[in-house]
Formats: C-alpha cells, sequence, structure tokens
C-alpha cells in the first residue's frame, strides 16, 4: 500500500510541476471568473500538449 501511495503521489506531484511550467510568472486577472478562465485554459493546453 505505502509503494502504490508513493508511485501516485510522485505523479500527481510531476503532473501539478508540469501544468505550474506552462504558467506565466504572473496571471493578470481583473475577476475572479477571468483568473478560473484563464487556469482552466491553462489545464487545457497541457491536455492538449500531452496528447500530441
Amino acid at each position: 500500500m505505502r509503494y502504490l501511495k508513493k508511485v501516485m503521489r510522485k505523479r500527481i506531484e510531476t503532473t501539478f510541476s508540469e501544468i505550474t511550467n506552462l504558467f506565466p510568472r504572473k496571471i493578470h486577472a481583473v475577476t475572479a471568473q477571468g483568473f478560473i478562465l484563464k487556469i482552466v485554459l491553462f489545464i487545457f493546453a497541457y491536455a492538449l500538449s500531452r496528447s500530441v
């Protein structure tokens, strides 16, 4: 069980690191909805780049 947790955690941390590397240093958004939209689009771009 400990091994499975370690492997899953490593994959999650790696994926999160790859997504955050796509982000610019600063995300400029005027509203909370705009901020959420930009985050979702970065995640979508990551998914597209992984599938190609």
